[in-house]
């Protein structure tokens, strides 16, 4: 808990990740469920099980997660009543494509976040291990050996980027 207190002030200002982080996150969680609910209907309409909430007619505005499957669910039986199961079955195959391009786009934003986030503390942690090197006493530069104040520099720090 130490180390997170210690490496929290050169990730400020977080106010820039977190909303960004939280939000992508949340839209790639919605659109992957979209993708299981949207299994239902097809593997139901591919062993030709009866449905029993098919809607005929087209349900009122309310913002509920109700009236959405029951929109779907009117689309999805009007496809099925004016152009056949093929074409049902392109429409439900068509919507869970491209929720999956989206929950995928979403998921690669919220990575991307992170990763910004992390390279901007690996950088300020090198500029201030660089400041406080550089900010040494002659007689501690020939004292020790540069190679060697370099190595420990850099593998202390690969070793914070590997944790973070």
């Amino acid at each position: 808990m130490k180390t997170l207190r210690r490496l929290i002030p050169f990730a400020k200002p977080l106010h820039h990740f977190f909303p960004e982080y939280i939000l992508f996150t949340i839209l790639g969680i919605i659109f992957g469920l979209i993708n299981f609910a949207l299994l239902v209907p097809v593997l139901g309409l591919l062993f030709e099980k009866n449905v029993a909430n098919e809607v005929y007619s087209k349900p009122e505005f309310a913002v509920s997660i109700n009236y959405l499957k029951d929109f779907f669910n009117y689309h999805f039986y009007s496809i099925i009543e004016t152009k056949g199961k093929f074409m049902a079955l392109v429409f439900v195959c068509s919507i869970i494509g491209i929720s999956i391009l989206f929950a995928n786009i979403f998921r690669y934003l919220a990575v991307k976040v992170l990763l910004r986030l992390r390279l901007r503390i690996m950088r300020r942690i090198r500029n201030v291990l660089y400041d406080k090197y550089v900010d040494q006493s002659l007689a501690f530069h020939n004292k020790n050996n540069k190679g060697d104040l370099i190595f420990t520099m850099t593998s202390e720090v690969q070793e914070i980027e590997s944790s973070i």
